[in-house]
Parts: structure tokens; C-alpha cells; sequence
């Protein structure tokens, strides 16, 4: 998770979770005034916290993109499936409003249907736009196990 100091403003985090494989395991945050924040865990080209400025518009659009899957305001939902397939990767998108309250939205990215093919290819979209792809791009390094 993401160093003290780095929770308190209005946001959009994105945590991508460990599957069975080597899958890049990190935070992702955009903050309303554009600071975008970092947090490599496992199998990611950078490890640790890294921040790269953006603008607020960038926060906007990043809003926008993710509008029509988010649940309703302080609720928690997961993704509705047509189909399954197991071992691949979760990912978790949480909307913080400035007053502290949560909209989490639970992805399973083997949980198949129409709309999470465009969830997961608008989250698939953001480590470029917010400028964090290198950091986040997958990277096996010797002596880490899977998942």
C-alpha cells in the first residue's frame, strides 16, 4: 500500500492483485489535483513509491473512463459474470470522495461478459495514461515466486 501522507484527498486507486503466475502486483492512485501515486509489490519493473504529476484534467478523464462501472456512491460491488475462468488476476477500483467516503468496485478478470471486456480494457489503459507503464510492466526477478 501506498507510504503514509498518500491516502487523505479525493482519489481513484486501482489495486492489482496477485494470481498464480507472475502478474505485476501494485497501487495505483490518481489524486483530484493530478498527483499520480505508485506502489510496486511483486513482479513489477519498479518496487517501492514513485509519483509522476499529472493534471487534474487527467484525474477527470480517468473519472470519466471509469464512470459507467462504478457502484452506487459509498457501496461495495463485484462484477457480474456470464462466464469463469479460474487463476486469473483480481483487481480492485476505489472511488474516495474528499469528506473519506468509498465506492469500491471487485474485479475478477476471468469473470467474463460484455461489460467487463470494457472494464478491463479501460483499466488496462490506465498505467499509461497517468505515465506510471514502465513502472508497472511485468518483470520476473530471480528468487521471486509466482503469484
Amino acid at each position: 500500500m501506498f507510504a503514509k501522507g498518500w491516502t487523505s484527498r479525493e482519489s481513484v486507486s486501482v489495486s492489482f492483485e496477485p494470481c498464480y503466475g507472475f502478474c505485476p502486483v501494485y497501487d495505483l492512485k490518481i489524486q483530484a489535483d493530478g498527483t499520480v501515486l505508485f506502489h510496486g509489490e511483486r513482479h513489477t519493473a519498479v518496487l517501492g513509491d514513485r509519483s509522476v504529476r499529472k493534471t487534474p484534467a487527467t484525474y477527470r478523464r480517468v473519472l470519466r473512463s471509469l464512470a459507467s462501472f462504478r457502484p452506487a456512491n459509498g457501496t461495495t460491488a463485484d462484477t457480474k459474470c456470464v462466464d469463469r475462468v479460474t487463476d486469473h488476476p483480481h483487481f480492485r477500483i476505489v472511488w474516495k470522495e474528499s469528506n473519506g467516503r468509498e465506492t469500491v468496485l471487485r474485479h475478477d478478470t476471468g469473470c467474463f461478459s460484455p461489460t467487463n471486456k470494457r472494464l478491463n480494457a479501460a483499466v488496462d489503459h490506465l498505467p499509461g495514461l497517468l505515465g506510471v507503464a514502465g513502472y508497472a510492466k511485468q518483470t520476473q526477478s530471480p528468487g521471486v515466486s509466482r503469484g
